[in-house]
C-alpha cells in the first residue's frame, strides 16, 4: 500500500448489519423517490489538449454529473483537473464523503492507458515523452479502488470511458527499451473491493472509437438509460452494450466486471398507491391485461401498483353479485306472474384513489348504480367500470393519468 495517501489506509467501521439490511431493502422494496442519503460520485473529464468549445470528454462528464443529480447522487465534478488536483483535492473529499453502507459512482472520461497491466487515467496538463513517465504523470486507477474500498459501501460503479485511441504511446512503446509494457485500451481491474461494478467503454486491451459529436457512444448510450425508473443496472450495462454494438457496427463492444450481488437501481421503479374508498360488491384492477388488484384480498389497505417506463393501460372492473331487495319473484318460477313488491336488481357503487409514494393524490375514480336492469350486463356480470392510460416519464420518473374514461360502464348493455 506504499505510495498510498494516508487517508486512504483509515480503518473500516465494523457495518455488516447496515450493509446487509441495506442489501435486503433494495431486494424488497426500492429507495424512496429523490433519495439523496449515501450517493456519492466523483466525476471528471479530461481531454489531452484545451479547446475553446467543450470537447466531448468535458461534455460527457458534466452531463453525466448531471444525470447522477438527477437520480440523487450528490456530486463533486471537475473537468481538466491536474493529477495533484485529483489525489490531494478530488478523491479525499471523495472518500470522505462516502457513508457505511451507500453507493458510490466514479466516472472518467479522456484517456486511459495500462502500463504492466496496472491503469492509468491521464489529468489535465500531463505531458508524456515516454512510456514510463505515464507511472508518474498519469493517477493510476488504484488509488481511486483503494478509496471506494475505504468504507464498506452498499455497492460501488467504476465508469471509464477512457479506452480512447494513444497514437502517441504507441509510438513511443515501439521504440522504448524501458522495462515498463504499454498495451492499448486498459487492463482487466485486480484491485477493485468486493461488491464494485467496472464498466469499460470497450472491452480489455481494446480501444474505443472517436466521432465528431458531442457525446462518445458509450457515454451516449449511458445518457440515455441512467435516469430510467425502474432499470436494474445489471440491465443498463446490458442495453448500453447493445447500443453501442450496434451504433458501432460491433466494432466497439462495452464490457463490464462485477462482484456485486444485490439489485440496484440509479432510479427506483415507480409505483402509484391504490386506495380504496367503498366497494359493492368486489373491485378489480387489471393493468395491461394483468390482474393488479383485488378487494376481496385487499380490502382497504393501501397497496403499492408497478409501473413501467412508457404507457401502462388501467381497467377497473366491478363484480355485481346476481341479488335482489325485497322478497322472491314469483315471477322467476311463474311468468305469467307479475313481480313481487320490493324485488328490484342490487345496485353497485366504488370509489378509490390514486397517489404518488409521498400521498400526493394524482387521480380519482367513483360511480354507483341504485338499480340496474335486471340480468343485464350489470347484474350478475363482471364488467369495467372506468378506464384510463397511465404514462410513467422516462427520464424523471413522473406518473401521469391520460385518456381517462370513468363513463365506460354506461355503455355496458
Amino acid at each position: 500500500m506504499a505510495g498510498f495517501p494516508s487517508y486512504l489506509l483509515r480503518p473500516r467501521p465494523v457495518t455488516w448489519f447496515r450493509v446487509v439490511a441495506a442489501t435486503l431493502l433494495l431486494g424488497v422494496a426500492p429507495p424512496r423517490a429523490g433519495a439523496t442519503e449515501g450517493r456519492v460520485a466523483l466525476v471528471l473529464g479530461t481531454e489531452a489538449e484545451r479547446t475553446a468549445a467543450p470537447t466531448p470528454a468535458e461534455n460527457d462528464a458534466v452531463d453525466v454529473a448531471q444525470a447522477l443529480r438527477d437520480v440523487g447522487f450528490t456530486v463533486i465534478q471537475k473537468n481538466n483537473a491536474s493529477k495533484r488536483q485529483i489525489e490531494d483535492e478530488l478523491i479525499p473529499e471523495f472518500a470522505r464523503s462516502l457513508q457505511p453502507g451507500g453507493v458510490a459512482v466514479f466516472y472518467y472520461a479522456g484517456h486511459g492507458a495500462q502500463i504492466n497491466g496496472v491503469n492509468y487515467l491521464r489529468p489535465g496538463g500531463a505531458t508524456v515523452n515516454d512510456v514510463p513517465d505515464v507511472k508518474s504523470a498519469w493517477v493510476n486507477l488504484d488509488v481511486v479502488m483503494t478509496a471506494l474500498g475505504s468504507v464498506d459501501l452498499q455497492t460501488r460503479f467504476v465508469f471509464l470511458d477512457a479506452c480512447r485511441d494513444n497514437p502517441l504511446l504507441a509510438e513511443l512503446a515501439a521504440t522504448t527499451q524501458a522495462s515498463d509494457v504499454w498495451i492499448k485500451g486498459l487492463a482487466e481491474p485486480v484491485s477493485a473491493p468486493r461488491e464494485t461494478v467496472v464498466s469499460f467503454a470497450t472491452s480489455p486491451g481494446d480501444i474505443a472509437l472517436d466521432y465528431d459529436t458531442l457525446h462518445s457512444k458509450y457515454t451516449q448510450a449511458l445518457l440515455k438509460y441512467l435516469r430510467e425508473p425502474g432499470l436494474r443496472a445489471d440491465d443498463l450495462f446490458k442495453r448500453v452494450g447493445l447500443l453501442v454494438e450496434g451504433a458501432t457496427n460491433s466494432g466497439q463492444v462495452p464490457w463490464v466486471n462485477t462482484s456485486t450481488r444485490i439489485d440496484f437501481y440509479f432510479r427506483a421503479p415507480v409505483f402509484v398507491v391504490a386506495q380504496l374508498g367503498s366497494v359493492d360488491d368486489e373491485l378489480l384492477m387489471v393493468l395491461d391485461g394483468e390482474e393488479v388488484f383485488a378487494s376481496g384480498e385487499r380490502g382497504a389497505q393501501p397497496t403499492r401498483i408497478p409501473l413501467r417506463v412508457g404507457l401502462n393501460h388501467l381497467s377497473i372492473k366491478i363484480y355485481n353479485q346476481h341479488s335482489f331487495t325485497g322478497g322472491p319473484d314469483l315471477q322467476d318460477v311463474f311468468p305469467w306472474m307479475p313481480p313481487g313488491p320490493g324485488h328490484l336488481p342490487e345496485g353497485w357503487h366504488y370509489s378509490i384513489q390514486f397517489r404518488t409514494l409521498d400521498g400526493r393524490s394524482i387521480a380519482e375514480f367513483s360511480a354507483r348504480e341504485d338499480q340496474p336492469p335486471k340480468d343485464g350486463a350489470r347484474h350478475g356480470h363482471t364488467f369495467t367500470v372506468a378506464t384510463a392510460d397511465i404514462v410513467v416519464d422516462d427520464t424523471t420518473g413522473a406518473v401521469t393519468f391520460l385518456h381517462i374514461d370513468r363513463t365506460v360502464w354506461t355503455r355496458a348493455k
